[in-house]
Parts: structure tokens; sequence; C-alpha cells
């Protein structure tokens, strides 16, 4: 299915700004997701190659082997994330421990439904915020079971909602005979 707009990234800015509106400050210098790079010793991509993971202000909170997690995160910031899928890095079962490591921890979907949740749930990313920027071309969806063109729509915070994902995919959808023999509610 095609839409108009993306979500790829829409989560982690919101959880950002969200963390800096309650306090943490971000340094740019320290701070960032997107780095293609294999895990150590493999060639397998890590996880922030594919902008799953981010990592806040390295320097202040080191990775360590010590078992120990040293971190100067406030209470509030690993619930927060966790909230909407981030697993933290604090939390490693081992000796070793990442605290400024925080991983989107679902599928593509997931991460549309948590996008949703946070424009609706955090004070400042209602409905002054931007939308997701748009793709150059058509972006692919694939639909889910119990997926409606309304819920689609609304993930993926498409402008002119359903009518404008049925507009933009009405080839592959056709004319919906199903509906209107059902009746309206």
């Amino acid at each position: 299915m095609r839409t108009s707009t993306s979500t790829s990234a829409r989560l982690v800015d919101l959880l950002l700004d969200e963390t800096e509106r309650r306090g943490y400050r971000l340094d740019p210098d320290h701070t960032g997701g997107y780095a293609n790079r294999p895990i150590r010793n493999t060639r397998k991509p890590r996880n922030h190659s594919w902008g799953l993971a981010v990592d806040l202000n390295w320097d202040l909170n080191p990775a360590t082997t010590d078992g120990r997690v040293h971190t100067n995160f406030p209470h509030f910031l690993v619930p927060l994330w966790g909230r909407y899928g981030f697993a933290w890095g604090g939390n490693y079962r081992h000796a070793f421990k990442d605290p400024m490591h925080l991983e989107f921890m679902g599928a593509p979907a997931d991460a549309d439904d948590k996008t949703l949740a946070a424009t609706r749930q955090l004070p400042h990313a209602g409905p002054g915020t931007p939308p997701p920027h748009p793709h150059a071309g058509p972006h692919t969806y694939t639909v889910q079971p119990g997926d409606t063109l309304f819920l689609i729509a609304s993930r993926l915070r498409i402008a002119g909602g359903w009518k404008k994902l049925y507009d933009l995919n009405r080839a592959v959808i056709g004319n919906d005979q199903a509906s209107s023999s059902r009746g309206r509610c």
C-alpha cells in the first residue's frame, strides 16, 4: 500500500523532544542514532545501522564491563522511552552495561502504533507539531490483520486521512462493495 508520509524517525523525535522538555539536556555532539557499522567481530549490521537504536549523552553514560551502571539519566527517562517500546542498555543481564543505549524492540507496525500513541499522550506532540517529512516517492506499507484505511491513515499521519489513502491506492483497492452491502452504523 502506498502512503504519502513516513513515520520512521518520528517516534524518536517525539521522545527526544519530551526528554528535553522534562529537563534532561542532550548534547548533540554526544547523542546519535544512525551509525552504519557492523557488530564487533561480525559482518552483521548493528541496530544503529537501521535507525532502531539511539545513544544519549554517551560521554556521561558510558558502556562498562564491571556490571555496574554509570549514568546521569533522570528517573523519568527509562520509563518514558520504555512506554513507547524501547529497551535500555543499562538493563543488560551480564557484566556489560550500556546505559547510553535505547533500542526499539518491535516491528514497523508497532512503531506506527507507538508513534500514534505518543502524538496523543505527550503534551507537546499534539496537533501543533509538524507532520513527518514526506518521502520523495511512494512509501510501502504491509497491511496487517485488523487494519482499516482509517487506522493506517492515523498511524502514518496521512494528511487527508483515510480518503486520501484510498485515493492513493484506488487502483489496488478497487471499489469497496462490501461496506455498501453491509450498511452503515
